[in-house]
């Protein structure tokens, strides 16, 4: 499958993406990409949940010995905005992993700036973030995508919400008290399982 030909309005590292969240959290750029005061909110929460999530997330054998299986390279592009809490959760954990390896490029784009992009990798339907993007650089072939949240993660928000019948607030609530709780080891097993696949993918072409 060819991966859309959509040039990123512009892209960050990680380390530029973190310092990007942390100006957007001090109303650096309120000129320029105007937000609400809760969002604003939000990415000082998650300048917090970033620095500590990758501080402390390590990396487990498995996705080690995976990653030096990777034959050729791949290119990571992850879909965020500051202001978003999933992200703030997972992106440290698929930074720290791509860390691990010189044969993952990982770069980060903004959702509000590329909705081209975004509209190509839609979540059943749903402009939902952050969204993995996995794809041959040499090849310009999708390999895989993951996003926005951990399967469990998810199915406990839609269980709060739907079923429970509790507000979003709440359930958000719950939702990053489980995050805090699992450290990182959902999203960990999902990758896992994905990198098997793509690596042999990979090997295959």
């Amino acid at each position: 499958m060819n991966y859309p030909a959509i040039a990123p309005a512009h892209t960050f590292s990680y380390s530029e993406y973190f310092d990007f969240t942390e100006q957007t959290a001090n109303g650096a750029f309120l000129a320029v990409h105007p937000l609400p005061p809760e969002k604003i909110e939000a990415a000082k929460m998650n300048v917090q949940r970033m620095k500590r999530i990758y501080k402390t997330f390590q990396p487990s054998q498995q996705v080690i010995e995976l990653l030096q299986k990777i034959p050729g390279n791949m290119q990571w592009t992850i879909i965020a905005e500051p202001w978003c809490g999933d992200g703030a959760q997972n992106i440290p954990v698929l930074a720290k992993i791509a860390s691990m390896s010189d044969k993952i490029e990982l770069k980060i784009i903004l959702r509000d700036e590329n909705p081209a992009i975004m509209e190509a990798f839609l979540t059943d339907g749903k402009k939902a973030i952050p969204k993995l993007i996995c794809i041959d650089p040499n090849q310009h072939q999708l390999i895989g995508t993951w996003g926005a949240r951990p399967f469990n993660m998810q199915q406990l928000f839609v269980q709060c919400k739907e079923v429970n019948g509790r507000s979003k607030e709440d359930c958000l609530k719950e939702l990053h008290s489980f995050y805090a709780k699992d450290h990182g080891e959902s999203l960990q097993q999902e990758i896992t399982a994905l990198l098997a696949g793509w690596v042999k993918e990979k090997g295959a072409n």
